[in-house]
């Protein structure tokens, strides 16, 4: 289990299952919402697509509030012909300013931090961090 400094006591991450895709898919629609004031309509097909070039153990992660609510959910892939190394983060607008979207950001610098070995030689790298409100 990880533990981050900025996540406040009671929330708790761990890699996702199957079983958590709804959660995961609330969150994605409710995080939207608040952010931009729309949201595309997610299916589970899209995080099964999302998931395929992904390693669930060490790419993806959700975070879980003291109630058990999934709160927030992150990814990380890599597009090692340009460089690139993409992190996605989501905080369900309940749970803002509780450091899970910091906690995501740690979490996928981190994970980027090991993957630079296996980035092409000579390419210049670049961390996209796609993370909204903390």
């Amino acid at each position: 289990m990880f533990a981050s400094p900025h996540l406040q006591t009671g929330y708790t991450v761990r890699h996702p299952t199957e079983d958590d895709i709804p959660a995961i898919l609330d969150v994605l629609y409710e995080h939207d919402l608040a952010e931009i004031g729309e949201s595309d309509q997610y299916s589970p097909d899209d995080i099964h697509a999302d998931w395929e070039d992904l390693d669930l153990s060490t790419d993806v992660w959700i975070i879980i509030a003291p109630n058990g609510m999934i709160c927030g959910y992150g990814t990380l892939s890599t597009i090692p012909e340009s460089g690139r190394i993409v992190a996605d983060g989501y905080v369900h607008p309940a749970h803002y300013w509780h450091g899970i979207g910091t906690t995501l950001i740690e979490l996928t610098e981190a994970r980027a931090t090991e993957l630079i070995p296996t980035m092409p030689e000579g390419i210049r790298l670049v961390l996209v961090n796609n993370t909204g409100t903390s």
